[in-house]
């Protein structure tokens, strides 16, 4: 049987997030996050990411946000500004309401 440090690693890779994105959901520092996996620490906040509700949104945050950065990274200048404008006047609508 793993023990609780090399399971948190364990499930972190299958999920494929890095410690940062593990952190984030778990809403830890990277620094706890690092601490976790290495054993270091042995507080419970791992332990409740795994039956908290919020837990698989977040990791869909973060599957959301990868993805949306890779296709930024793939616009054309020209492409980016659009997206820009297209955004700012969104902002606009939403806070009006």
């Amino acid at each position: 049987m793993l023990n609780i440090a090399a399971r948190i690693v364990e499930e972190r890779k299958r999920l494929g997030l890095i410690q940062d994105e593990m952190a984030l959901i778990g809403e830890v520092s990277k620094t706890s996050q690092c601490n976790y996996e290495s054993g270091k620490h042995s507080h419970s906040t791992p332990l409740k990411v795994a039956d908290d509700n919020k837990a698989e949104y977040k990791i869909d945050q973060v599957t959301a946000k990868r993805r949306l950065y890779k296709i930024v990274d793939s616009l054309t200048e020209e492409e980016a500004e659009v997206l820009a404008e297209q955004i700012a006047k969104l902002s606009k609508v939403m806070d009006r309401e």
